[in-house]
């Protein structure tokens, strides 16, 4: 990747105002659920953009394109969120929490339950599945479903990407970096070995990166940007400044998309 350190110094730019969000939000939230879900999901986004900026330090472009996979994910989440909150603040926060319940219980039983001895306190089988039921009966068989498939929102990701107006994100590199979660895909390690080292490959695996590290910028922007919006913490310039320079930067690479 060309200018990896103005790449570095460009992305840290972000983080000081993702702590003061952060830091906001936490002030408030051992008596709010639902301001101790938004900095959750704030704080896994951060966490995830931390990641990716130490994986493209190494250099492990290949490992960072996993981790911008999943930003991005967490940015529709986040603001599927917002928007549910917006709706019914009270509902929003138990489609979360029994979204998460109905995924544990579903990754227990594919493992048929195995482990839970393991762990002092943990359920029991019949714990977890009674409560499935309670789950179910609350939301009906179909939504549930949809909701231990999908999570909280209960549609797909391509359908919560089309709803947020991120499609292009969505097909550009979502699909793209899809391909080095399951570890299937040895392109670049081939080339490596010298297989196709040609200026025209090595061209590509630069604008790739430089749409990884755009992307992650893009999707960590938004998320500060709509949690600043909502509950009006006063953040404009900064996140403004950012922007700014990341337009201007000779590397980025316009998404066409977001806020």
């Amino acid at each position: 990747m060309k200018d990896p350190d103005q790449w570095q110094e460009l992305t840290g730019r972000l983080l000081p105002i993702c702590s003061s969000l952060t830091r906001r939000l936490a002030a408030g939230f051992q008596t709010n659920a639902a301001l101790r879900i938004t900095h959750g999901l704030l704080q896994n986004g951060v966490d995830t953009y931390r990641a990716i900026r130490l994986l493209y330090a190494e250099p492990l472009p290949i490992q960072a394109q996993v981790m911008v996979r999943v930003l991005f994910e967490i940015r529709m989440d986040y603001e599927m969120y917002l928007r549910s909150m917006d709706e019914d603040p009270r509902e929003a926060v138990r489609r979360v929490i029994d979204a998460m319940m109905l995924e544990k219980v579903k990754q227990q039983r594919q493992s048929d339950f195995r482990g839970l001895e393991l762990v002092d306190g943990a359920p029991t089988r019949g714990e977890l599945e009674a409560l499935e039921q309670e789950l179910i009966e609350r939301y009906g068989t179909v939504e549930a479903k949809a909701m231990r498939r999908h999570g909280f929102s209960g549609i797909s990701i391509e359908s919560r990407a089309r709803k947020l107006g991120l499609s292009n994100l969505y097909n550009v590199v979502y699909r793209n970096f899809s391909r080095n979660v399951h570890g299937i895909d040895y392109t670049e390690h081939l080339r490596r070995q010298g297989l196709r080292a040609t200026s025209k490959v090595q061209g590509y695996e630069d604008v790739r990166d430089h749409m990884g590290m755009s992307t992650a910028v893009t999707c960590l922007w938004d998320m500060a940007s709509l949690v600043n919006d909502y509950f009006g913490y006063g953040l404009d310039k900064e996140l403004g400044d950012v922007r700014k320079a990341c337009t201007s930067f000779s590397h980025w690479v316009p998404l066409g998309e977001g806020r």
